[in-house]
C-alpha cells in the first residue's frame, strides 16, 4: 500500500480508456495519492464515469486532478484544469513537485 507517494504525472502517455478505468478503480482504493495529471490521453465514457465518482465520493484528503468531469447532453465531458498541490494545500509537510 502506497504511503508516500501523493503526486503522479501520467500526461500524453496515450493510455486508452481501459487503462484509464483501472487507474481510477485503483485511485478508490488509495488514500495517500492526492495529485494526479492524466490529461492528454484517451478518456472515453466508461472511465470518466468512474473518475467522477470518484471526484464526488467523499475522502480525508483532497484530490488535485489536472481535469474536471460533467456531466452534459447524456454523456460525460472532460476539460483541463490547472491544479498546484504545493500551493492549494497546508498538510505540514514540504511538498516538492519536480517538473
Amino acid at each position: 500500500m502506497n504511503t508516500s507517494l501523493i503526486h503522479l504525472d501520467m500526461t500524453y502517455n496515450n493510455i486508452n480508456d481501459m487503462g484509464l478505468t483501472l487507474y481510477a478503480q485503483s485511485l478508490a482504493q488509495n488514500s495517500t495519492l492526492m495529485s494526479f495529471k492524466v490529461f492528454g490521453n484517451h478518456f472515453g465514457q466508461d472511465c470518466l464515469k468512474l473518475f467522477c465518482g470518484l471526484f464526488e465520493a467523499e475522502r480525508q484528503n483532497p484530490w488535485f486532478p489536472d481535469f474536471v468531469v460533467y456531466w452534459v447532453d447524456d454523456h460525460f465531458e472532460m476539460a483541463y484544469l490547472e491544479t498546484n498541490i504545493e500551493k492549494e494545500t497546508d498538510l505540514g509537510i514540504d511538498i516538492f513537485v519536480c517538473r
